[in-house]
């Protein structure tokens, strides 16, 4: 049994509704957690360690 001619699946144009998806998400600003992310504080121990950490791998004791 075949389809009417008119029972076709209509070609949808997702670009409208991600254009508007988008702009809703631009008003409405960051996500509170990407904020929170980028204003921690990078702490001095964490880069202190890690400073430590390449020295010996690059082969450097002293």
């Amino acid at each position: 049994m075949q389809r009417h001619i008119i029972d076709r699946p209509k070609l949808r144009d997702d670009s409208i509704r991600l254009r508007a998806f988008l702009t809703l998400a631009r008003a409405e600003g960051r996500h509170p957690a990407a904020v929170a992310l980028h204003r921690r504080a990078e702490g001095r121990e964490g880069a202190q360690k890690l400073r430590h950490y390449l020295r010996i791998a690059r082969g450097r004791l002293a």
